[in-house]
């Protein structure tokens, strides 16, 4: 009867904890945040780290920014090359913060569509927007061209 019990709870204990994890994955942006404090802060950080930044602009309501991070963060090899090699970047672009004073003096990358990709030198200039849709693969992403964006960014 213990066996059968603490199986049970495992199972609840389990399937509770991946529905936390999954609606994690559905709040990576933050429409509160200044999008300027945060590329300044990233940007200190990566030229402390000796990184670049990569900044992933879009929104909770995007399904293939969501998709595209949860992509990238449970794949072994590709998160170790962004953690390795950049402070990696939520910027908000929704209704409630478009961050549009920031995303103009990038020279509007959004208009490639959501999600889009921006590098940043350790200085904060632009040295690359990396439209996604580019990347999609059968509704997920193509890992091979992923590591070729981030080879070549870093």
């Amino acid at each position: 009867m213990k066996n059968i019990l603490m199986v049970l709870m495992a199972v609840v204990f389990g399937t509770l904890t991946a529905q936390a994890q999954e609606t994690n994955w559905k709040k990576i942006y933050d429409p509160s945040l200044n999008g300027k404090a945060q590329i300044e802060q990233a940007v200190a950080l990566a030229k402390k780290e000796g990184k670049k930044v990569m900044v992933q602009v879009g929104g909770n309501w995007c399904p293939y920014c969501i998709r595209l991070n949860k992509f990238v963060m449970t794949d072994p090899e590709l998160k170790q090359m962004v953690d390795d090699n950049f402070v990696y970047v939520h910027l908000n672009y929704s209704k409630e913060n478009k961050n549009l004073e920031l995303l103009e003096s990038w020279g509007n990358p959004q208009k490639n569509g959501f999600p889009v990709l921006v590098f940043l030198n350790k200085k904060g200039k632009v040295t690359h927007v990396q439209p996604t849709g580019d990347l999609e693969k059968d509704k997920s992403y193509d890992k091979a061209q992923l590591v070729k964006v981030y080879q070549d960014n870093k």
